[in-house]
């Protein structure tokens, strides 16, 4: 890069992958914030097992919580994705509801 980089901030959710594989949850370089996946994993236990939506819902707090420890909010947030270790019959609805509540006032 030319010119130098903008000052990154890290922050880490403190779970186990980070250390072991070597990322952080976010990094916040200028003006952007990038977040990496979050799971419905809390303190080592995997929440609302068979609950898409809820586990959804837990994966989305540890993004705005992130969001927010390097100075952003809920209406920064330009963009969501998602994914799913089960086939295409998995209920989505309750991912996508869990979702549509994040960004009620503010659609990314």
């Amino acid at each position: 890069m030319t010119g130098g980089s903008p000052l990154r901030l890290l922050y880490s959710s403190r779970g186990p992958w980070e250390v072991a594989f070597g990322y952080s949850r976010v990094i916040r370089t200028g003006d952007r914030i990038m977040v990496s996946g979050c799971t419905a994993v809390v303190d080592g236990a995997v929440r609302h097992v068979g609950e898409a939506g809820a586990q959804m819902a837990v994966a989305l707090d540890c993004v705005l919580e992130a969001v927010r420890a390097l100075g952003g909010t809920r209406g920064d947030v330009i963009r969501t994705r998602t994914w799913s270790t089960e086939p295409i019959s998995t209920p989505w609805a309750g991912c996508m509801a869990s979702v549509s509540l994040m960004c009620a006032r503010r659609r990314p």
